[in-house]
């Protein structure tokens, strides 16, 4: 999912973003390696207007055990401040315990 504002507006995304996002800047491949997670970063690319760049960013984890298997989603939002742009991006855990 792909948040922007639209032209002419006056709002900046920035200004919006919650307090607990961790601000610093990277990209979005090495802030997967971070989290050890795997993102599909071809579809980002396509999706987000090539769109690769992280300023700001938070994590959702819910690959815990004990948490059912179809219930065992993640979610990374992350802030792209040269377009102005929040991604917001769902993964799944995809190994089920046997």
């Amino acid at each position: 999912m792909h948040i922007y504002a639209e032209t002419q507006s006056g709002l900046a995304l920035k200004d919006i973003i919650p307090d607990s996002w961790t601000w610093e800047s990277t990209d979005i491949v090495e802030l997967s390696d971070h989290l050890h997670i795997d993102i599909n970063v071809k579809a980002i690319l396509n999706e987000s207007v090539g769109g690769a760049q992280c300023n700001a960013w938070f994590f959702a984890d819910n690959r815990q055990e004990g948490v059912a298997f179809d219930k065992q989603d993640y979610y990374l939002g992350y802030y792209d401040e040269s377009q102005d742009m929040i991604h917001i991006y769902r993964g799944h855990h995809l190994y089920a315990p046997r």
